[in-house]
């Protein structure tokens, strides 16, 4: 068990950042998809790299903390195949906006 009282503002610092890390890794490793689609090596390396932050010794999770945020930045830095819920995404706001304009033309 942990005594709350020893955890400084450091500790619990790192242990937000390292969740939200993790938490991330593991989504993106599980669905496949990030900014663009994830080859299946990097599906793989996301996962490890996520649970390897989570480990108590900070020999491991601190190099993992770095190897998921280059992991993140390079896969930003590639160009890739977009999901196609971004695809979707951009059409139905441009007809969004289609359909916000003809309402308000027509209401004048």
């Amino acid at each position: 068990m942990i005594d709350l009282t020893t955890v400084g503002w450091m500790d619990l610092i790192w242990i937000v950042v390292a969740f939200a890390m993790a938490m991330w890794m593991l989504a993106s490793s599980l669905t496949g998809f990030e900014k663009n689609k994830l080859k299946p090596f990097e599906r793989y390396a996301r996962a490890i790299a996520g649970i390897a932050v989570l480990r108590p010794n900070m020999a491991i999770a601190i190099p993992a903390l770095a190897v998921c945020a280059g992991l993140i930045t390079q896969h930003r830095r590639l160009k890739g195949t977009p999901s196609k819920v971004e695809l979707t995404r951009s059409t139905w706001s441009k007809r969004t906006h289609i359909v916000i304009w003809e309402d308000t033309k027509c209401a004048h």
